[in-house]
């Protein structure tokens, strides 16, 4: 007859906690807690501190929504360097450091905190959708040429939800800004895929082939 063994409830909290990241189920979490157990007292207050102040020493960039360690713009929203007439809009962090480390993209960016899902309660103005109308309303209300252009590219994981998302984008902005040239990225990556994960030939290869909407 088959036994259960409980784990203390504070071990217990700790592996459903554990359970939160995307992936790990419970025997893998299980096996994660089992081995911060096995870590020294001090690198257990040190991990402790870390996740306690991550609030207080990390945010957001105002403008594209990227990680930095001030309450301002981001390293790449301050490089005078990069093209401010490309924004490629991605769904989180994860996305935007693939595509940066492949190093083709010389644009800056707009995190949208995710992507359209009904199924999971994900609405249009649960996004950072409005935002990234606001940073095109103020592009064509600044002193631009005559021949200046804006471009969107969006990049978005291969999925159904991103490709709700990727059709709305399109239809709202072409709606409001029928002007704006909006793109997404090539075929290439394998349906359902998170670009998160696709390597820097690939994402390169997406980015040039890309394809107006």
């Amino acid at each position: 007859m088959r036994r259960e063994l409980k784990y203390p409830q504070a071990v217990e909290k700790l592996i459903k906690k554990l359970q939160l990241f995307p992936g790990v189920g419970r025997r893998s979490a299980e096996r994660f807690a089992n081995n911060i157990l096995q870590w020294s007292i001090k690198d257990q207050q040190e991990f402790g501190e870390i996740v306690v102040n991550l609030n207080k020493s990390v945010s957001h960039c105002r403008k594209c929504g990227y990680l930095t360690e001030t309450n301002q713009y981001c390293d790449i929203c301050d490089d005078l360097n990069r093209n401010v007439n490309v924004i490629c809009v991605v769904e989180n962090c994860s996305q935007l450091r693939s595509i940066e480390i492949s190093g083709y993209y010389q644009g800056i960016y707009h995190i949208l905190d995710g992507k359209i899902s009904p199924l999971d309660g994900i609405k249009p103005e649960d996004l950072r959708i409005k935002e990234l109308f606001e940073r095109v309303t103020e592009f064509y209300a600044g002193n631009i040429a005559e021949d200046e252009t804006l471009e969107i590219v969006i990049a978005l994981s291969a999925d159904v939800e991103g490709q709700a998302t990727i059709s709305y984008l399109e239809k709202k902005l072409h709606e409001k800004f029928p002007a704006l040239e909006v793109s997404c990225l090539a075929q290439g990556l394998p349906a359902g895929a998170d670009i998160s994960f696709a390597d820097g030939a690939t994402l390169n290869a997406a980015f040039k082939g890309r394809n107006k909407l």
